[in-house]
């Protein structure tokens, strides 16, 4: 219970860095080097948050089948489906497009993407934090 814990409080740290500090910085990028320094983030990052995201699938499913799924672990589970959907349906794509190019609506849309990441996964970081006071 407490690696679900850690992986969610870590995804939430990520996430929010994310929102208020990596995805607004597109926007002050020189266009000359964009598509370089894209696609060297695209593959740096990718090597921290595709594990993580995996791996609390992994163990939010693991505390539920061995502990039982009650109400609050299927919210955070219907929160983490939410931002896998945000991710492969949204950002992914933004981040396909951006691998092209600078393109400020593009930036724009990934932050609104990013948006519903962030807010889910802060869902599901105050379902932990909250524990048994719910």
């Amino acid at each position: 219970m407490h690696e679900f814990h850690s992986i969610n409080f870590g995804l939430l740290i990520l996430i929010w860095m994310v929102q208020i500090i990596i995805y607004p910085a597109f926007h002050n990028i020189e266009k000359s080097s964009f598509i370089d320094w894209h696609n060297r983030y695209t593959k740096a990052i990718s090597c921290f948050v595709i594990p993580l995201m995996w791996i609390q699938v992994i163990l939010a499913l693991k505390i539920g089948f061995t502990s039982g799924f009650h109400f609050w672990l299927n919210l955070q589970i219907l929160c983490i489906a939410i931002v896998w959907l945000a991710t492969f349906l949204g950002a992914v794509p933004c981040h396909k497009q951006l691998s092209l190019g600078h393109n400020p609506k593009t930036i724009d849309r990934l932050i609104g993407y990013n948006w519903i990441r962030t807010v889910f996964w802060s869902v599901v970081s105050l379902i932990d934090f909250l524990g048994d006071k719910i």
